[in-house]
């Protein structure tokens, strides 16, 4: 019996996204090999011994993705020569083109891709297509529908992992789920986008295509969808797309703007070694959003390992916080009508390396208008802010400030 012949194909890609911030377009690449999953490689081998003969994987430029049972067609495009409208070619459950049968199938968020297997001559009459179609359909649904259940068990197994700390999951589990390459994996870090909002089942979708599309597997990621509308994205720190994460990163609201029209939130872990440790990530990872959403940062995302003094206060005792704060700005200065006025002048002074003319302009206010709310802040606190140790600890107290007021608007008024 002669060996059967199985041949998963790769071709050069580079995906361009655009995206308009702004007037201004952008244009994030990502260069690479367009190849499929290794679980989606596994159950098309299990497909291609049922269906029997030629049975392979296209994507919509007739590129093969995946071939086994029978000799490999040698050209770079099994839809080469057809000169028509692809939106005609594509419309119907199945379409035939010389003389191959095509199907489509949704997988890893690609709603372009089909199979394919050949017609022999002895069988390209209509009832031979119809039997071809409907075979390779209900391939195309066995294929869709374990992707949807391997989705699953992956959401599942995180959940466990980040709520359960590891209790009761074996290592072959971890393996079997996420991929030896992942689960032997020494250095990864994890990747958090939260949406502003919840989203609909159609918004999650579009939102976990556009991330799968930006961290696919072939480069070693993994995509996860979390708790609610959450997605969580793994990354090998020494693959070629883990070494830029933190670009990618940059660019990921603005993009999944563009394309799911969704506003989200992207948040980093630390380095973490293990992925059983995925649950420590995910707790960097939530803290660091947190952090960014108190303090106001206006970063393009928030990594933990680079928070720096708003990690440390946000680290403090909330009772802590309170006596810093009526310490240095005294029992009733929160109470006067001025004081959210002369906070902003006295923040503003400060992060313009206490230089009162360059403050001025930035709250468009007259010089004198500065120097006397910075006078009047003087009085009611008996601190200068115009000297260096002075103007850090104030500096300090507005950024507890700003923590106790998102955490608890009323907190300085109820505690004494």
């Amino acid at each position: 019996m002669a060996e059967k012949a199985v041949i998963c194909l790769a071709f050069s890609r580079e995906v361009v996204y655009t995206y308009k911030v702004g007037l201004l377009w952008r244009i994030v690449r990502i260069s690479g090999v367009c190849m499929l999953s290794n679980f989606v490689k596994t159950q098309l081998d299990n497909l291609a011994g049922l269906v029997g003969g030629l049975f392979g994987m296209v994507n919509e430029s007739g590129q093969i993705l995946y071939c086994a049972g029978g000799e490999i067609p040698e050209t770079d495009s099994l839809f080469k020569g057809y000169l028509g409208n692809p939106g005609d070619l594509f419309a119907g459950p199945y379409f035939c083109l010389n003389d191959y049968i095509f199907c489509p199938v949704e997988i890893q968020g690609e709603d372009s891709v089909f199979l394919f297997t050949h017609l022999p001559e002895a069988a390209r009459s209509e009832a031979d297509k119809v039997a071809c179609a409907k075979l390779l359909s209900v391939a195309a649904y066995a294929l869709a529908d374990q992707e949807i259940r391997h989705a699953r068990k992956l959401s599942d197994l995180f959940r466990r992992l980040i709520t359960d700390n590891r209790k009761g999951i074996l290592r072959s589990e971890i393996e079997e789920i996420c991929g030896t390459e992942i689960a032997k994996a020494t250095a990864l870090k994890l990747l958090l986008i939260t949406p502003n909002s919840e989203l609909s089942i159609a918004e999650k979708e579009v939102l976990a295509s556009v991330v799968q599309h930006i961290f696919p597997p072939e480069q070693g990621c993994l995509c996860v969808q979390a708790e609610g509308s959450r997605q969580i994205v793994i990354c090998p720190v020494d693959s070629e797309l883990g070494g830029q994460i933190e670009t990618y990163a940059a660019t990921l609201c603005d993009t999944i703007m563009a394309e799911a029209m969704v506003l989200a939130r992207v948040s980093l872990s630390g380095v973490f070694g293990d992925i059983s440790d995925v649950g420590t990530a995910f707790q960097q990872a939530e803290r660091a959003r947190m952090i960014g959403e108190t303090f106001d940062l206006t970063d393009k995302y928030y990594d933990y390992n680079t928070l720096g003094l708003e990690k440390f206060v946000f680290s403090f005792p909330t009772q802590a916080c309170v006596e810093y704060v009526r310490e240095t700005f005294g029992a009733n200065f929160l109470q006067e009508r001025s004081a959210p006025e002369l906070l902003l002048t006295v923040k503003t002074f400060l992060d313009c390396n206490q230089n009162g003319s360059e403050a001025a302009r930035v709250l468009y206010i007259h010089r004198n208008t500065m120097m006397y709310r910075l006078e009047k802040f003087n009085r009611l606190t008996g601190l200068d802010c115009a000297q260096f140790n002075t103007g850090l600890r104030i500096r300090l107290a507005m950024m507890i400030l700003q923590y106790l007021d998102k955490k608890d608007p009323n907190l300085l008024r109820t505690q004494k």
